[in-house]
């Protein structure tokens, strides 16, 4: 993720080459749809087709990377990990309305969520299977799938430019753009929309100890935290 606008999938369109670095335990077998998902004014609604025998795999991760829904929880699943279509509304968890019919609830304890669907393939012409499933993948806020707002699910292949690249590069590179007073900066105006869950409250000792709270300003002598 961080290579697309937030609700868009960023869909890999080949295997890797032997060798590849990036990522580091690359997939050999399945194309990888990625992205990030923002919650924080309404639900965005997943929806899945029918990949007809074909196996695939998913998952939702919060910011800080703990699973909140996978496909091994789905019941809709068939043989050799096969799935049928499915529609899945991620929400932040004190959100009240109405969600599409037949949808799955999943609740984000934070503004934000790490989307990800790999689809198998044998490589060759089959990645032209496959890509036609990850055309089907759809991802839109809530008010789009209803049709109360105008707007449509965005695709970004692999190696081409987001529509971001005005406005300063991709999520990734605006993050890699950014000097360390700015970054702990943006940092901790995050924390605000993204908490730590109970689990990982250490990380907010941690990080009050070098001057990081959720909120508030981030001070600094010099070059160096405060």
């Amino acid at each position: 993720p961080g290579q697309a606008p937030l609700n868009t999938l960023r869909h890999a369109q080949a295997l890797p080459p032997v060798g590849a670095l990036n990522p580091p335990l690359p997939g050999v077998d399945t194309l990888d749809s990625t992205g990030w998902l923002d919650v924080g004014a309404e639900p965005v609604i997943v929806t899945l087709p029918d990949t007809r025998g074909r196996y695939w795999d998913a998952r939702a991760l919060d910011m800080w990377t703990n699973v909140l829904w996978s496909s091994s929880s789905v019941a809709a699943r068939g043989a050799r990990g096969a799935a049928r279509s499915q529609t899945i509304a991620f929400a932040a968890k004190d959100w009240q309305g109405t969600l599409p019919k037949g949808a799955l609830r999943v609740d984000v304890p934070s503004a934000n969520a790490w989307l990800e669907v790999r689809l198998q393939t044998s490589g060759g012409r089959d990645l032209t299977n496959v890509k036609k499933l990850q055309r089907a993948i759809r991802v839109v806020p809530l008010s789009v799938y209803t049709g109360s707002t105008r707007g449509a699910s965005v695709a970004v292949h692999a190696g081409s430019a987001p529509s971001e690249a005005a406005s300063g590069g991709t999520p990734a590179e605006q993050v890699a753009a950014l000097d360390p007073k700015a970054f702990f900066t943006r940092f901790a105006q995050a924390l605000q929309d993204n908490p730590a869950p109970a689990d990982d409250a250490h990380a907010n000792e941690l990080l009050a100890d070098i001057g990081v709270r959720a909120g508030y300003p981030v001070l600094w002598t010099g070059d160096r935290l405060s």
